[in-house]
């Protein structure tokens, strides 16, 4: 039970350092911030933040706890995800969440620059 709370814990954090790196390049080749700060991106991607948390805690807790999903997920739709950090798909996942998540709540007029609606 330890190792499965640990393997969950360490594969959160990968797929948080994956979303950050989203939100580091997304600051560098912004003209507007020019340079990443993490006020302004808590500030505008506070929500989007949090829900892709949540998403990739839930993802790789099922992946840990049912690791026939894995085998599903491959089979289905062709893309490896396994619940080890050994080859990156935590960093992958949690980078691709997070974009994709910020992206619908940018369409939706959640994150605006400057401006809530």
């Amino acid at each position: 039970m330890v190792s499965a709370l640990t393997a969950i814990f360490m594969n959160t954090l990968i797929g948080a350092a994956g979303m950050m790196s989203v939100a580091w390049w997304n600051a560098m080749s912004s003209p507007n911030t020019g340079k990443p700060s993490l006020v302004i991106f808590w500030r505008k991607n506070k929500d989007p933040f949090i829900f892709s948390m949540i998403t990739i805690l839930g993802a790789t807790t099922l992946l840990i706890i049912i690791p026939d999903v894995s085998q599903l997920i491959d089979t289905i739709f062709g893309i490896t995800l396994s619940a080890t950090s050994k080859n990156g798909s935590a960093f992958i996942l949690g980078a691709l969440v997070y974009d994709n998540i910020r992206k619908k709540f940018k369409i939706k007029g959640e994150i605006n620059i400057g401006q809530q609606t």
